[in-house]
């Protein structure tokens, strides 16, 4: 035992340098554990080292088990401790042959559960009250994602955290217990995902801009906004367009500009060799039921009745002359509104199409041209 002690103060000097204090704590109860064995069983507080057997820590294993209840994995390691300070005898030439020689356990480990997808998802949107519930559950969280053990988690600093010239953040330091090196890409959630890929868009219209808020606020509510981009498989984007369509109530054309921002923003994601492959890359009408209702041209008679109720009536009689226009021209509304005349070529009766009135928000009214190059036209 006074090895034992020995090696106790070697340990506890080297706690918060080359040693972690839970290994140490781990020794002390060793010890103690030791200490109680010779004391039950042997009526003694200490034995010389050639007194001891491989008959000694076969007793010393069944005691543990039997008499302690120790679980057979706490057994194994004990036994391992024992076996640990032979050769430190051995090396300091207190003993010539290791006396346990030819003793073996085994450990009765438990198999561990992993936390699935679905419960890592419920983790995260749980509602906690207090700050310091909040706090735990964070870390909780941080060290799921990030493979790290709590005793590492504690030693982070700002200094742990490096960007590449590529922007990409990693967090690299040592382990504590073992000092080996670790390297951990700090991966964006698909939310942030998507407004890094909005935030790179040049030119985009503010009609646009708006449809890419919508989804924003869409990812924001929903629990894949808060997934993790490597976690995302194919299925998972399939079943999510599914989810919305069926249970959520969104029409196919609602679902089809979803995708339309999702899968550019993982592309993004797969360009930066943040994930391998993209998961939004299938074709949607595979996935998704086309539920959009076909739109029928009005007929000619349906047209004339039409027109004939607009100039009859007391009140929409005013617009008659600007829905005339529109069914003879096929000019849209936003390109009928922001036609002036210079855009009117009176002596060739020709109209020029090149830009429209818009309206947002706080912005109010203002011209913007044709979307595509091919809405730039003249007509008769």
């Amino acid at each position: 035992m006074e090895l034992f002690r020995e090696q106790l103060e070697s340990y506890k000097e080297k706690v918060g340098k080359e040693k972690a204090k839970s290994t140490y704590l781990g020794l002390v109860a060793d010890y103690k554990s030791a200490l109680l064995f010779l004391k039950d069983k042997k009526n003694v507080e200490d034995i010389a080292l050639d007194e001891l057997d491989k008959d000694f820590i076969e007793d010393y294993y069944n005691w543990m088990l039997g008499t302690c209840g120790s679980a057979s994995s706490t057994a194994f390691g004990r036994v391992n401790t024992m076996k640990w300070l032979m050769h430190i005898a051995q090396e300091k030439g207190l003993i010539k042959v290791h006396p346990f020689t030819g003793f073996g356990c085994k450990p009765g480990y438990k198999r561990r559960s992993f936390l699935s997808e679905e419960e890592l998802q419920r983790l995260i949107h749980v509602e906690l009250r207090y700050k310091r519930q909040q706090a735990m559950r964070d870390m909780l969280l941080f060290m799921c994602f990030t493979g790290l053990a709590f005793a590492d988690l504690k030693a982070i600093t700002y200094k742990n955290i490096h960007t590449d010239s590529d922007g990409g953040t990693w967090l690299m330091g040592n382990r504590i217990k073992t000092g080996v090196a670790y390297v951990v890409k700090l991966l964006p959630i698909a939310i942030e995902l998507v407004e890094k890929y909005i935030s790179v868009k040049n030119g985009v219209r503010p009609t646009t801009m708006a449809g890419y808020g919508t989804v924003i606020n869409l990812l924001k509510k929903d629990p894949f906004g808060r997934k993790r981009i490597d976690t995302v498989k194919i299925s998972d984007a399939k079943a999510w367009l599914i989810k919305l369509q069926q249970k959520d109530g969104k029409s196919y054309s609602s679902i089809h500009t979803i995708r339309g921002v999702l899968r550019p923003a993982f592309q993004l994601a797969v360009d930066d060799d943040l994930i391998r492959k993209n998961p939004f890359g299938f074709q949607l009408v595979d996935v998704v039921i086309n539920d959009s209702i076909k739109r029928e041209a009005i007929s000619r008679e349906e047209e004339r009745k039409f027109m004939k109720f607009i100039k009859e009536d007391a009140h929409y009689c005013r617009y008659y002359d600007g829905m005339y226009i529109l069914f003879k021209t096929g000019l849209r509304i936003s390109e009928f509104c922001g036609l002036t005349l210079s855009d009117i070529d009176f002596k060739n009766h020709r109209i020029n199409v090149d830009h429209h009135l818009q309206k947002k928000g706080k912005h109010g009214y203002y011209i913007e041209e044709t979307k595509t190059a091919s809405g730039t036209r003249g007509m008769l």
